[in-house]
Parts: C-alpha cells; structure tokens; sequence
C-alpha cells in the first residue's frame, strides 16, 4: 500500500516490495515532487546537479546520465553503497520537480533492477 507524506513542500508517496520469507528486507519506490519557487527562472543543470549530488554521497555512482521527460530535462542516476543499490530518475518539468527512487538491498540488485527500471519508465507526465 502505497503511503504518502508531505516534508516542507515536498509531496512523498512510496510503496515497499521484495520481503521473501527466505529476504525480509524490503526494497521500495518512491515518487516526490515539489513547485519551485521561481518557475521557468532556473538553470535546469543546477537544479538536477543540486536534486543528485546528496545522493552520490558516500556511494559509488554506477551510471549518471541526462535523460528527458518529453521535451523536459532530467537525470538518471545509479548508485549503490555498502548496504543498498538506487536507481534514481530526476525530472524539471514547467517549475516543478519530479523525484523518482527506486532502492533495495545492494545484494538483490540483479532482481530488484529490472522492478526498479520498470517503476521509472512508466511515469508519464498527465494533460
């Protein structure tokens, strides 16, 4: 069941998957988004340097790349630390931003892969 948050204008909606009876560990998927403040001013690169840089913190970055949504700027990024891989997909779409995570045991990285890039291409921006 997917549960949502909202963190000092940041809207967060996630929901865990991959508890075995063999694994409990769960790996999980998220979505959060945010209007930024001065729409249609920024400079798309900082905001998606600015959105990834925590993240490749104390991590080995696997793969970074720029992708586009549509017409929109984004990143992909994957990365993974001592104790879990992430796929992460960054998107700047009209003064909003779109933060897609996808993350799980470092371990189960060759299963839980193809659900994580399976949860990431299917956002589609709407209207």
């Amino acid at each position: 069941t997917p549960k949502e948050q909202d963190q000092g204008g940041l809207k967060i909606v996630g929901a865990e998957f991959g508890t075995t009876a063999a694994d409990s560990r769960t790996a999980m998927c998220g979505v959060a988004f945010m209007k930024l403040p001065v729409a249609g001013k920024q400079n798309s690169k900082v905001i998606l340097d600015g959105a990834t840089a925590r993240h490749k913190q104390s991590a080995k970055v696997i793969e970074e790349k720029d992708v586009k949504i549509g017409k929109h700027p984004g990143r992909s990024l994957i990365n993974e630390t001592t104790s879990h891989r992430k796929w992460m997909r960054v998107y700047l779409v009209d003064g909003t931003i779109y933060i897609l995570n996808c993350g799980g045991p470092f371990d189960r990285a060759a299963g839980d892969g193809p659900i994580a890039l399976k949860v990431l291409d299917s956002f589609q921006l709407t209207k």
